[in-house]
């Protein structure tokens, strides 16, 4: 079992709860009330706007080249990918970045921003990682099993989103990220008691997430 799998194994009671969530089912079903995913897309842009902070305190603390590389190249990747998809999004419910510049997050949005920068300012690369994986890793997950055996009708509004998701682009992101994060601990010693402060990290963190999907299903 490679350090990754260990990591989602550890919070795979949490993961499962992910694929029975109303917001995900509805999202994929095309069913989700628009105001709720609107909801959704301020709160998501207001955290993606301190995800970006995060990883830029990654690239602060990184302490060789390889590492500060790869969080810009995955911080490019998430601004470039899933930007243009929420921009796209912004603009079909009249928002702009300057209005979501303008907002304060809900409390949960803002307790896992709070979590995450915290990790970011005084952690190392790997615990950095553990704080940024669940959301990378989790996405791909939810929407890949979903729509396994739910046909994404053309007309389903959230088709945009859901197509970056279950895309191979996004794929070979994931694949990407856990083949570096594999690498980066096989690099250092982590003991017992090292690796479970690392996987606290990520199942708080996975925690965050599923209480980001309950967030997102209130009006």
């Amino acid at each position: 079992m490679t350090f990754v799998e260990l990591l989602i194994k550890s919070s795979s009671d949490i993961w499962e709860q992910y694929l029975e969530h109303p917001f995900t089912n509805g999202v994929v079903n095309g069913t989700m009330d628009s105001e709720k995913f609107k909801n959704y897309i301020i709160e998501d842009s207001i955290y993606l706007n301190a995800y970006a902070r995060a990883f830029a305190g990654g690239m602060y603390n990184s302490t060789t080249k390889e590492d500060l590389q790869f969080f810009y190249k995955s911080l490019s990747f998430i601004e470039e990918g899933e930007g243009s998809t929420r921009l796209y999004y912004l603009k079909k419910y009249n928002l702009t970045d300057a209005w979501i510049d303008q907002q304060e997050p809900k409390p949960e949005n803002k307790e896992y921003i709070e979590f995450m920068l915290d990790v970011a300012k005084n952690g190392t690369s790997l615990e950095t990682w553990m704080a940024l994986l669940p959301c990378i890793f989790s996405y791909g997950y939810i929407f890949t099993e979903l729509t396994k055996y739910t046909y994404i009708k053309e007309d389903n509004p959230y088709k945009r989103f859901l197509d970056d998701y279950i895309s191979e682009n996004y794929h070979n992101y994931c694949v990407q990220c856990g083949k570096y994060v594999n690498n980066l601990a096989s690099k250092i010693i982590i003991t017992d008691e090292y690796k479970g402060k690392l996987i606290d990290i990520f199942r708080k963190s996975s925690i965050c997430e599923s209480k980001f999907w309950d967030m997102a299903n209130k009006k």
